[in-house]
């Protein structure tokens, strides 16, 4: 995976306000999406002068002024809202950390609220993103972050988060196949039995209706995780270029990736929007449980 430091990130950022000079004659918009960026790069900025107990609110509201510039741009090409209005996401029982002196920030509930203008449910609309009307805890949410995988990695996952790159082989009449290679799965899993990789798949959407073809390679690493595998899937193209699914599997930090669906979900969360929900549960705790 491609990594760029944060200067050069947020210098391509500012480059998005010039283009949406030419998409819009409106200056309200080109106002509210050029200040939404502008904060959110000094609100990111402020989080690396201070501690991580107050880390937090720093960088949920840069991220929410990101979210108010994304939903600016979302509506000049579709119908939705360009203006945001509050949250949309909620912690629940946050009263529980007081009973602990050390608390276990892994069992923090978070979920949307039924919110048709607040940027949560706005933004996983626009972004085709799993929303959090099942409650879900920031355990939960951390173990489909596809950084802490990486670089990171706590434990190891029955259904961690894949690195992919894809191939197809079209025919004359544009019908053929498309392969997926994934990394990153346990090597503890046996797919010589179709149901085995049916029963592991069942947890990843993008790989509805794929067929496990063979083993490419095997990985030994000594950060903590377990041995992993890489493997061959494949779909077969319709005639007219769609293979369903893989059309789904999107690209984050210039990579291909296949994300698992969170507890309770049928189609996975945009990375964008599982930073979301961690951040704000831990600038939850840091208003208001800073203990």
């Amino acid at each position: 995976m491609e990594r760029r430091g944060s200067a050069e990130s947020w210098r391509r950022l500012r480059q998005y306000r010039s283009v949406l000079l030419d998409m819009t004659a409106d200056d309200d918009l080109q106002s509210l999406f050029a200040t939404g960026l502008h904060q959110a790069e000094q609100q990111f900025k402020a989080a690396t002068t201070i501690g991580p107990e107050s880390r937090p609110l720093n960088l949920f509201y840069g991220l929410s002024q990101a979210g108010r510039a994304i939903a600016v741009a979302a509506s000049l090409s579709r119908a939705t809202l360009a203006r945001l209005d509050g949250h949309g996401i909620t912690c629940r029982d946050l009263q529980n950390f007081r009973k602990h002196r050390v608390p276990d920030l892994s069992t923090l509930v978070v979920r949307s609220r039924d919110s048709q203008d607040a940027s949560f449910p706005v933004l996983s609309k626009i972004l085709e993103s799993q929303d959090l009307s099942s409650a879900i805890n920031l355990g939960q949410l951390w173990e489909v972050l596809v950084e802490p995988q990486l670089h990171e990695p706590l434990i190891a996952l029955q259904n961690p988060v894949l690195l992919a790159r894809a191939d197809e082989l079209l025919g004359p009449e544009g019908s053929g196949t498309k392969f997926l290679y994934l990394d990153g799965i346990p090597a503890s899993e046996d797919f010589n039995d179709p149901v085995s990789f049916a029963n592991f798949a069942a947890s990843y959407p993008s790989l509805a209706g794929s067929t496990f073809d063979r083993v490419t390679g095997h990985s030994s690493v000594r950060d903590g995780r377990s041995d992993t595998q890489s493997i061959q899937v494949s779909w077969t193209v319709s005639s007219g270029g769609s293979s369903g699914a893989t059309d789904s599997i999107g690209i984050y930090r210039q990579s291909l990736f296949v994300l698992p669906a969170p507890p309770g979900g049928d189609r996975p969360m945009h990375p964008l929007m599982i930073w979301w929900a961690v951040l704000f549960g831990l600038s939850m705790l840091a208003r208001y449980e800073p203990t």
